[in-house]
């Protein structure tokens, strides 16, 4: 795991773990009319990072199915928090 915005500007960071989050949306896997299951989870997961040079980012990702009909949307980072590298205190 690397920092997206010190990744952008060739600094070294490092990155911890902040905690994850996931929605409750409700659903349920189904057979389609050839008996092939589809897990269609509408629900996000939210993994929050910090980086040692102050910044703030989440990867937002949703579960694909395994049928290969419900894509996973990784790679949806959002930066928050410090824009430009500083010490954290």
């Amino acid at each position: 795991m690397k920092c997206p915005a010190c990744e952008a500007k060739g600094l070294s960071s490092r990155v911890s773990d902040g905690g994850r989050t996931r929605t409750l949306l409700g659903w349920r896997p189904y057979f389609d009319e050839a008996g092939v299951e589809h897990h269609h989870d509408p629900n996000r997961q939210h993994r929050i990072y910090f980086c040692s040079n102050g910044h703030s980012f989440e990867i937002i990702s949703r579960p694909a199915c395994p049928a290969g009909d419900y894509p996973n949307e990784l790679a949806q980072t959002r930066m928050f928090g410090a824009t430009e590298p500083g010490p954290r205190t």
